[in-house]
């Protein structure tokens, strides 16, 4: 007999958020392992220009299985204005930031939530950040029907930059709420050690492991790679520098054009989804900004393609962020095309290439450029660079896999 579970989260596809993936990826899964999923997720309205349902998953639950709250900017202007011009308002938005990001979604899910669900009858409760307003959720239904429910973390404020003192007092605002907001929560997950050990420290709990991965039926291997030329690809987003820096690349490639070890036209350099405003200034004080491209983002079923076809998959961190095991790492591992990752950032992702043998990470421009030079040398031989990594231990961070422990997991906080 099946046990039925409510997963929560603030997106879910087809909208294009990568936010919404690790709990798409859990409902995908989860009957295989006896559990019946439902969601309940907000959704943008079609008119709203942010939203982007090019996000198609094969094998997601029906949609009589997924309760969509529909939220646009019209609501959001209206909850904002009421803040500006209410002291009570204001005042409530600071004690509780979850009913402010983003403004009024909490209100419109508290007020509809109990509608949606109707009569069905749930075993427990699954609610994933960001935004906080899906613990709140899992918070406020797990009390009302008397089930337990598990927090899953897939960010964590720490691992972000305060740059000045409102950053600051947000990440307190943040951690007071989210304290508050788990004391309940029958476990708590998140997606790597570092994260796990920062948030049993915040929240004096111990906290479960369950990192991000692929869809197996999704991202393949291909055979016979070969490229017409050599083809550096990164997938995302950059919103800050310190957040994912490019420079370590950047000088690497100049380095390379200065003593003529690679020939630029034989360079192809593209980043897809990336913030055009961000990455230009970057780029324009560089030698090898001419065989950069940057494009638009493009639909979830071709992200694979764009990577098999690549010769290097690049990884952006920073110096410093631990514990940043992002989606994008292991769905490069599971095309099996090399990986370069800058900077090294000398903890759990430098180890998670070299367990798997799926890339390198490199710690100076100077490293990058001899690691460049050799995969750049290979390619002009062949057509192509071999990626020698380990198939089993990239299988490991397998969805599926990974769905299966959050099965146990639930089977657990139920007894």
């Amino acid at each position: 007999m099946k046990h039925n579970v409510l997963l929560i989260s603030g997106v879910f596809p087809p909208q294009s958020d990568v936010g919404g993936l690790r709990i798409a990826m859990f409902s995908k899964f989860l009957p295989k392992f006896g559990w019946k999923p439902f969601i309940l997720t907000s959704a943008r309205d079609p008119s709203d220009p942010r939203y982007q349902p090019t996000m198609i998953i094969e094998g997601l639950p029906p949609d009589s299985q997924i309760m969509r709250v529909i939220h646009g900017t019209d609501e959001e202007a209206t909850a904002t204005l009421q803040r500006n011009s209410s002291i009570s308002m204001k005042l409530r938005y600071l004690f509780y930031p979850d009913y402010a990001h983003p403004p009024g979604l909490l209100d419109k899910m508290l007020n509809e939530t109990v509608r949606l669900l109707g009569s069905l009858k749930f075993d427990v409760i699954y609610a994933t950040y960001d935004p906080l307003a899906s613990l709140t959720l899992g918070a406020y239904l797990s009390a009302k029907l008397h089930i337990p429910w598990i927090a899953d973390f897939r960010d964590i404020h720490e691992q972000d930059l305060a740059e000045n003192f409102r950053m600051k007092l947000l990440q307190f605002r943040w951690s007071l709420r989210r304290k508050i907001l788990t004391r309940k929560a029958a476990a708590i997950i998140t997606v790597s050690r570092n994260h796990a050990a920062v948030l049993g420290e915040k929240l004096n709990r111990h906290v479960h492991v369950i990192p991000n991965g692929f869809d197996p039926t999704t991202y393949h291997p291909i055979d016979n790679h070969h490229s017409t030329k050599f083809t550096i690809t990164y997938m995302g987003r950059i919103l800050f520098q310190w957040l994912r820096n490019p420079e370590y690349l950047l000088q690497a490639i100049d380095i390379l054009l200065e003593h003529n070890d690679i020939a630029l036209n034989d360079l192809d350099v593209s980043f897809y989804g990336t913030d055009r405003d961000v990455l230009l200034p970057i780029i324009s004080q560089y030698k090898c900004r001419s065989c950069i491209k940057v494009h638009p983002r493009v639909p979830y079923n071709d992200v694979p393609g764009i990577l098999q076809q690549s010769c290097v998959l690049l990884l952006l961190t920073e110096h410093g962020r631990k514990g940043i095991l992002t989606t994008k790492a292991f769905e490069y591992m599971a095309t099996k095309r090399p990986i370069l990752c800058v900077p090294n950032d000398h903890d759990e992702l430098e180890q998670l290439l070299n367990k798997t043998k799926s890339g390198i990470s490199c710690g100076s421009a100077e490293e990058t450029a001899s690691i460049i030079k050799e995969w750049y040398n290979e390619w002009k031989i062949t057509g192509t660079i071999q990626c020698n990594s380990d198939d089993k231990e990239v299988r490991e961070y397998s969805r599926e896999k990974q769905t299966g422990q959050l099965a146990a997991l639930l089977e657990s906080v139920c007894k």
